[in-house]
């Protein structure tokens, strides 16, 4: 079968469209998904690329997320079928390929009314979003929130689920060529976060300088100084990505000084237990179905994942990326 491999740490060259064989070996707890839309994610991007530490790499091929039709159950599955149409947000590397054997605690049965596309562009970075706006910090109701990476798939859904529970949201984007997909998001006020000062003043005069409730920034390193500045007493800095690199050791006086709360999570872990998994997931097919949740989709065909990479890299797309087969 068809699968995009992955040899050793370096740019997107080092992927490559090849032939593996198919799937033999499984366990009771298993399924066998013929997958139809892959998502790819900037996670897929560091590790890649060498810069995740964290995760051992025993598999030659990447991905963490996908959507297809069940062809085989394992013998101790019983809310399963064949013919099913199901969808992973998060599990052990290796979704590029056209089928693989995954245990069936990582998927969750797709309503008819979201398509296979659909479900690869909002399944991780939905679930993410609903750990990061409604696990680790919920604001109340027109509270100001600051969303950094505004135009990115994750970021997007926060924005918009935030606006549609009431929320006022400002977004913040690295480019002007994003900004448009942050209004469409529902961000009420968009800021450039390359410029430190007109970002603050910005923001100050739109919460009147009370500052921001919360923060949930996927930039890192280059977005930290504004996303502290920015901050009200009491308020919280979610931090669940890195695109501009990790923070730098933190300097507590800062926290201190407004007596923020911080937290860095992990979606996979607040979605580990099965039972919030499927809350989850009702709750974020719901919200994608009341309009609560629109996000840009960029399309790749599948031996095009390799160009999905770089323009990822590049910045050439916004919104969540996906590969169909």
């Amino acid at each position: 079968m068809k699968a995009i491999l992955f040899k050793k740490p370096g740019d997107y060259s080092k992927l490559s469209f090849g032939e593996i064989d198919q799937p033999k070996t499984m366990k009771s707890t298993d399924i066998v998904i013929k997958q139809t839309a892959i998502g790819i994610n900037h996670d897929d991007i560091l590790i890649r690329s060498g810069k995740v530490s964290d995760i051992k790499i025993d598999t030659t091929i990447l991905g963490f997320e996908a959507v297809g039709i069940i062809e085989k159950v394992g013998s101790a599955i019983s809310k399963f079928k064949v013919g099913q149409r199901v969808g992973y947000g998060f599990s052990n590397l290796g979704a590029y390929c056209e089928k693989r054997v995954i245990d069936a605690g990582y998927c969750l049965a797709l309503p008819d009314d979201i398509s296979d596309e659909n479900g690869a562009a909002i399944l991780r970075k939905g679930l993410a979003a609903h750990s990061f706006l409604f696990r680790t910090h919920v604001p109340r109701k027109d509270q100001t929130i600051f969303v950094t990476g505004a135009g990115s798939g994750v970021g997007q859904i926060i924005a918009r689920w935030a606006k549609f529970s009431g929320l006022k949201v400002i977004g913040g984007v690295g480019s002007e060529s994003k900004k448009d997909a942050a209004i469409s998001a529902g961000c009420d006020c968009v800021v450039n976060i390359n410029n430190e000062k007109e970002a603050l003043d910005r923001i100050e005069e739109f919460t009147d300088k009370k500052g921001v409730s919360a923060v949930y920034d996927s930039v890192g390193k280059t977005s930290f100084n504004l996303c502290i500045k920015a901050l009200s007493i009491f308020g919280v800095f979610v931090q669940y990505g890195c695109t501009s690199g990790e923070i730098d050791a933190i300097n507590l006086k800062l926290i201190e000084a407004k007596c923020l709360f911080m937290t860095k999570p992990r979606f996979e872990i607040y979605k580990s237990n099965r039972n919030e998994l499927i809350v989850s997931a009702y709750e974020l097919f719901d919200a994608f179905k009341r309009g609560a949740i629109i996000t840009n989709v960029s399309r790749y065909s599948f031996s095009s994942i390799p160009n999905a990479h770089k323009d990822i890299e590049l910045r050439k797309v916004t919104g969540s990326v996906i590969a169909t087969i």
